[in-house]
């Protein structure tokens, strides 16, 4: 027997007893080891495994640490969002495997009591051992949105995903774009005209930045699960989470000015409103880390030199010579002047 087909067999021998999990496991200890990937490209793989088993309620080991401090929030919310839209697409057009990028979706018969029936897979496009199976697009669909909520709480518990899954009634929610924010926005009894009006003007703002936010997704983003999200992009979430933690600074003191915490629900309300202002200043912090990690583009170059930096001038001169910008011939003189 020759020594390859030796080693084959050997190999298959001692994979033999080893889990799907296991298996999962040491290809994101893998990615994890690599070099060749780019370390966000690379905790996109590893979402892929893990959100695999999470829409099932299941939390693999190293889960959890792996939502709260690897992967950026909304590259796990624009992955879910991706999936929502393939098994959109795979239900409409009765395709037997839909594919994105990090999943697979695929139509399969399950052998029951009753017969045959059909249901939905999701596999990883990483690793094909990480796999849950749905009753339909519907039942992927609630767990995907129950994820998705959950993420945007950095609430990572998603036992209540396991076994069957149906969707309960919740606390009516603000609609919210990628990293928003939690909680329903609801006044508290007893306001006058005045802090009426006052609520009304607080919640403007807020609206008029999250619009946005849905504005450039819909019209820039879409179903592409290739975009790379620009600057503009989290500059517009910046804002929009910015907003939130004044809006529900101000709606969490008005709670508790008004009730005092008198009751379980104002209290419930006024807690709620103040986690809210806690997260949302979490992820103002992770924004603003990510953009300070994109280049600046020549704008802001220009605008920095000048103000007197001349690193700012030199580089801002070379881009806009390149461009065949007259603006290069400014960035000279400022370069030479300081």
């Amino acid at each position: 027997m020759k020594m390859k087909k030796i080693l084959t067999e050997w190999r298959h021998f001692l994979e033999e007893g080893v889990s799907n999990l296991d298996i999962a496991l040491k290809k994101i200890a893998d990615i994890n080891k690599s070099y060749g990937i780019k370390d966000r490209e690379a905790q996109k793989q590893i979402g892929s495994i893990y959100l695999t088993y999470s829409l099932k309620g299941s939390s693999p080991r190293g889960s959890e640490e792996f939502y709260k401090g690897r992967i950026n929030f909304t590259d796990l919310a624009s992955m879910l969002k991706d999936l929502s839209a393939a098994a959109e697409d795979h239900q409409e057009l009765g395709e037997q495997t839909t594919e994105t990028k990090y999943f697979r979706i695929e139509s399969i018969g399950q052998h029951t009591q009753y017969g045959n029936t059909e249901k939905l897979r999701v596999r990883s496009t990483i690793a094909g051992v990480a796999e849950a199976v749905f009753e339909d697009e519907r039942d992927l669909q609630n767990r995907i949105d129950l994820l998705l909520e959950k993420i945007g709480d950095f609430d990572f518990d998603f036992s209540e995903l396991s076994g069957e899954y149906e969707p309960i009634p919740r606390k009516p929610k603000f609609e919210r774009g990628a990293g928003l924010g939690t909680g329903g926005i609801q006044k508290p009894d007893g306001l006058s005209p005045e802090e009426d009006r006052q609520f009304e003007s607080m919640l403007a703002p807020l609206m008029e930045k999250h619009r946005k936010v849905l504005d450039y997704h819909r019209k820039n983003l879409g179903k592409d699960v290739d975009s790379t999200r620009p600057k503009e992009w989290y500059q517009l979430l910046l804002d929009s989470v910015s907003e939130g933690v004044i809006f529900f600074t101000y709606l969490a003191d008005l709670w508790n000015e008004k009730t005092k915490k008198a009751d379980y629900f104002s209290k419930t309300m006024t807690t709620d409103y103040e986690q809210t202002v806690i997260d949302l200043q979490k992820a103002v912090e992770n924004y603003k880390e990510i953009i300070k990690n994109f280049p600046m583009d020549v704008e802001e170059l220009i605008v920095l030199a000048q103000k007197g930096n001349k690193e700012a001038a030199k580089e801002a001169y070379y881009i806009l010579a390149k461009m065949k910008d007259k603006r290069s011939r400014d960035m000279r003189i400022l370069m030479r002047s300081m």
